[in-house]
């Protein structure tokens, strides 16, 4: 597998508009909608809040995309869709607390 999310990947995700936790290469992790960036191979995380401009990366930062509130990890490739791995509450509620907000 990838050690990246492939461009396809990312982009079914700006088409659906999925509310998404982001965790960077870092450990940073973001709470929002992601959506393209300013430049080629960057994305913007759009806050949850009106009054947070979002976070902008690029591809290679992104370790981890979970698919909220399901807990569902994205796979870093499309074709993997059918092998997804889902969280706990304890391992989501973890890393939304992480990211500022409140899960449980």
């Amino acid at each position: 597998m990838s050690k990246i999310y492939s461009v396809e990947s990312l982009r079914h995700l700006v088409d659906e508009r999925y509310k998404v936790l982001v965790v960077l290469k870092d450990q940073s992790t973001y709470v929002g909608t992601l959506n393209t960036g300013w430049g080629r191979g960057h994305y913007h995380l759009e806050s949850l809040t009106t009054n947070d401009g979002g976070m902008g990366f690029p591809r290679s930062m992104i370790k981890q995309i979970v698919i909220l509130p399901t807990g569902i990890v994205y796979p870093k490739e499309m074709h993997h869709l059918g092998k997804l791995k889902k969280l706990n509450i304890l391992e989501l509620n973890t890393l939304v607390n992480k990211a500022g907000y409140e899960f449980i």
